[in-house]
């Protein structure tokens, strides 16, 4: 675009130079700007000199590709195009009267008829501002761009303009791109909203939906959320002209006009909005771009709250144990100025140490505590964290060995216990502890507290401890000896030192002793696993998946599959031909303290030989997973085995706001269900309801995991017997449409609806297709029925007119059959564009004003595609009848009886025929039962379905 622009601007200048070409000749001029050899003169010893005209815009950017003309009493003299410092020159004779006029500007520049020269120089300076008169769909915007104008339609009604609210005298506008079901806008929206508030006088939000979600949907998300913010539709396009990668996707556009940051992903805290909102509608503000929102969200540095690092003995004297005369050094990092110190606090009378940085995000308090330990001792301190779950923790370092993490526990009451070093031998040891914050919200109190820290003995331990060992050692690096370890045929795994010993864990995702440079997961994605024709890898990355998911990151326990394969992977990269064991070089495993129990197993609850077990009926201390961390792809799982035969329902329940979803797996770990929720009784927003028929003493994996694979919390689930056998009255086609891949020559690719078989009765009923008995007779299932009262998968609307409470008061509102879906001599765009005329109340001239802005530079294009004048003469391009008569008639047979089928109508052929040129219009055309989408069966559940 702008490429194309400069060219218009050279051939312009050509243009206007050939056209004056004569009037120079006519003058003398020898068509070079004259003068002898150095251009001081010319031949009748004129006095010649240097002008120069610097083209820039109004934030200081210097203008390339400008034509400059310079005029002598409405006379062009000379013309000549910006270098890339904006700058043109000439050399002209000595003369006051000399303008300057510009051609060729870019777009989104306004430039002045003329302007003057100061002695021999020229200063012009554009205004700037958005771009009028293009279209979005198809356009590409990089940071600094100009922005086009834009008018949207939205959810309340109205029509935003771009351009009309930076007239209104906001400073800044943010485009926010996102999609209804989106957990990610989910969580930044209240945040976003809050800020807002303080702002919306200087600055504009236009949450943008490109999703295709209705403006009614988009409305009621409004409402639901409590946002003030305007909430409009937008063509997809518009999302990829900003190379949006995910979403949320928010978009900055600065008064000047120009796109000065685009951030994709959640903001899920107030400050970066307020850092935002507070840069760009400063006083003082001057044009800047940005590539991150990180560069607007200054770090917090302890200076800017006048902390000033304790003196060890101020910090030993509020935190050391009354009574220890243990001898221990507190430090902290003196040169990182970013680094904040723990101070002396007290809470509810108990005097510690607390991290300085509560309440400051993305930011990290860092102390460091030396003592000297003989074999044997450990050292003690007790803790009281409430932070956010997943996002704050205290972390616990030994001699740079990571030794906990403690979040989440935002309801803490008492303090606990920490015990995270017990001295192998005598020698100092280094105790770092650091409370790192993430951008995100505080969440409980936000603090992190340490108090009692002691010296004590193994005995003293009173609280379940687990500490990190090394099943290999060395004191030269060289020669290695080894721990016994052990199968143990109850759980499948190795230990150490005997089969009830610690687990024994490998590290499969980063550098360790024996892998020296790489992690035996990048050795095998490079191929450094490969013999022959076999690749190792294969059979790794399976447990590879586990170490990434793991609670301890990057560590697996080892199995006897796994163990096999760990001894071959040692003959392939190990450095010794008789060691099948230095592959324990990347092992290590958790001594216990004061408790019998091993830690337990680190990937629980990740593959069908680590699963939880769940238990029938209502159980919290069973039935639950708890997310503490992101697990991909499926979440964790829990092994039921019924104890009789029947069907099951297993339902979940949860606070989180994005909701969650479920999965069943047999007993090989293969998927047997996906929560859809296609069972029309059952509708909670957010839980799953998964009803399955179930065998006794078989293996069954129940997952349950949340939406939003980032989300901590709780997921609690019950496991309910139904009965023996069940008819569910589900959706009769489920999911989305799909290709019929199987297909070949002209059908290679069809569309097809999937769903259940159906077949007609002998009373012209729709029933479902149970195949033949071995007589040939037809054996017919469930009926089927037609949905009219509720939204369904396809449609946001009912069929029949509906009731919404407004402002406390029930409001009717339109369902398809008065919004004229079902005449289908109506097309889509005949509808949309009726819809437009009505909103006008049939004036044409204000229905097509709004389609220009609405379409831009495809006005003409659509017009004359959609036939509009047509559609305004009364002349439609549906493909059939107006069936509206024959879809009210079934109103009349609407069931009203409480039970599954209320609000339903028994498909008969009539109306079968009617939905399925329902989905023809509004959907694939020609997609064989497509219209079972809309409708619902009886779905046998039991021994012999």
């Amino acid at each position: 675009m702008k490429a194309s622009k400069k060219i218009l601007s050279l051939l312009l200048a050509l243009i206007m130079l050939l056209s004056t070409l004569a009037m120079v000749a006519c003058n003398g001029d020898n068509g070079d700007g004259g003068g002898n050899e150095n251009g001081n003169e010319n031949g009748g010893g004129e006095q010649k000199e240097t002008y120069t005209v610097s083209v820039k815009n109004e934030i200081g950017a210097n203008l390339e590709g400008v034509t400059v003309l310079v005029y002598e009493n409405d006379e062009l003299l000379e013309f000549g195009v910006t270098d890339s410092n904006g700058i043109a020159t000439f050399e002209l004779s000595v003369s006051t009267g000399y303008s300057v006029r510009l051609s060729g500007i870019p777009s989104g520049h306004t430039a002045r008829d003329s302007y003057s020269f100061t002695g021999n120089t020229a200063l012009a300076v554009l205004e700037v501002g958005l771009i009028e008169g293009e279209n979005l769909s198809g356009a590409y915007f990089e940071v600094g761009d100009f922005m086009y104008d834009f008018t949207v339609p939205d959810s309340e009604g109205n029509e935003i303009t771009l351009s009309e609210i930076f007239e209104s005298g906001k400073k800044m506008v943010m485009l926010n791109f996102w999609y209804v079901q989106c957990s990610a806008c989910q969580l930044e929206f209240p945040y976003m909203e809050t800020v807002y508030q303080e702002f919306k006088d200087e600055i504009e939000i236009i949450a943008l939906n490109s999703y295709g979600d209705s403006l009614a949907n988009i409305q009621s998300f409004k409402e639901s959320m409590g946002l003030s913010f305007p909430m409009a539709q937008c063509p997809t396009q518009w999302y990829a002209a900003f190379n949006g990668t995910g979403y949320p996707t928010s978009v900055i556009i600065d008064r000047y006009g120009v796109v000065t940051l685009i951030e994709t992903g959640a903001l899920p805290a107030e400050r970066p909005f307020r850092c935002i909102f507070e840069h760009f509608t400063s006083d003082n503000y001057v044009h800047s771009t940005f590539n991150s929102v990180d560069e607007l969200v200054p770090v917090e540095k302890p200076s800017d709250y006048d902390i000033v690092n304790p003196s060890s003995d101020e910090i030993a004297g509020a935190v050391n144990k009354e009574g220890n005369d243990f001898d221990i050094t507190y430090s902290f990092i003196e040169d990182d100025e970013y680094s904040w110190p723990f101070i002396v606090f007290e809470k509810d009378g108990v005097t510690c140490i607390k991290a300085s940085n509560s309440g400051i995000d993305t930011s990290y308090s860092i102390i460091n505590a030396e003592v000297y330990l003989e074999a044997g001792q450990v050292l003690g301190f007790d803790y009281y964290v409430s932070s956010e779950l997943g996002a704050d923790f205290l972390h616990v370092i030994v001699n740079g060995d990571a030794i906990y993490s403690i979040s989440g526990n935002s309801e803490q009451t008492e303090w606990k216990s920490c015990y995270p070093c017990v001295a192998t031998k005598a020698g100092t040891y280094t105790i770092t502890l650091t409370y790192i914050k993430d951008m995100s919200d505080n969440v409980g109190e936000d603090l992190a507290l340490i108090k009692d820290m002691r010296v004590v003995t193994v005995e003293d331990i009173d609280t379940a401890t687990y500490l990190p060992c090394y099943p290999a050692s060395s004191s030269n690096g060289i020669v290695y000896t080894y721990e016994e370890i052990f199968y143990n045929e109850n759980d499948t795994y190795y230990h150490v030192g005997s089969e009830n010993g610690p687990l024994l864990l490998i590290n499969l995702m980063g550098v360790t002793e024996f892998t020296d440079q790489k992690s035996l997961y990048d050795i095998g994605v490079e191929g450094g696993l490969v013999v022959g024709e076999h690749d190792y890898y294969e059979e790794l990355v399976q447990y590879c998946n586990h170490a990434s998911n793991s609670s301890l990151a990057g560590f697996c326990t080892v199995n006897d599959t796994l163990y096999e394969l760990l001894i071959t992977i040692d003959g392939i990269i190990g450095y010794s031909e008789n060691d099948n064991f230095e592959w324990l070089k990347a092992c290590k495993y958790y001594q216990p303290y004061a408790t019998e129990e091993q830690l337990e197993d680190p990937i629980k609850g990740l593959t069908t030989y680590s699963a939880y077990e769940a238990t029938e009926g209502v159980d919290i201390e069973t039935n639950v997973f708890f997310y503490d961390r992101t697990i991909m792809p499926r979440g964790l799982w829990a092994r039921f085995v019924p104890t009789r035969s029947g069907v099951y329902r297993i339902t979940s329940h949860n606070d989180n706001q994005s909701g969650v979803n479920g999965w069943i797996f047999d007993q090989n770990g293969e998927i047997m269900y996906t929560y859809e929720a296609d069972e029309r009784m059952w509708q909670v927003e957010g839980e799953v309801s998964m009803v399955i028929y179930m065998e006794e003493g078989v293996d069954y994996y129940i997952d349950i995991a949340f939406w939003n694979p980032t989300d901590t919390g709780y997921v609690y689930y019950d496991v309910e017997y139904v009965a023996e056998e069940l008819e569910l009255f589900r959706l009769a086609s489920l999911g989305p449409f799909t290709y019929d891949m199987s297909a070949t020559g002209d059908n290679i690719y069809d569309v097809i609806a999937g769903g259940i078989s159906v077949v007609v009765d002998e009373d012209g009923y729709y029933r479902e297709d149970l195949g033949l008995d071995e007589n040939d007779e037809q054996i017919y299932g469930s009926y089927i029925y037609a949905d009219f009262v509720a939204s369904t998968t396809i449609f946001d609307k009912p069929f029949k007119d509906y009731i919404v409470i407004k402002n406390n008061e029930e409001v009717e509102l339109p369902g398809m059959i008065s919004l004229n879906a079902f005449n289908f001599a109506l097309s889509e765009t005949d509808n949309e564009i009726l819809s437009y005329l009505d909103k006008y109340n049939g004036d044409t001239e204000a229905c097509l004003a709004y389609l220009r802005t609405y379409w831009g530079e495809d006005f003409d294009a659509n017009c004359e595609l959609y036939r509009v004048d047509e559609v305004f003469r009364g002349e439609y391009h549906g493909r059939g009848e107006n069936y509206t008569e024959e879809i009210t008639a079934f109103l009349d047979q609407i069931i009203t009886e409480h039970g599954d089928t209320e609000g339903c109508v028994k498909v008969n052929t009539e109306l079968a025929e009617i939905l399925q040129a329902l989905m023809d219009k509004y959907t694939f055309s020609g997609v064989e039962n497509s219209w079972l989408k809309l409708c619902y069966y009886f779905d046998y559940l039991g021994p012999n379905n």
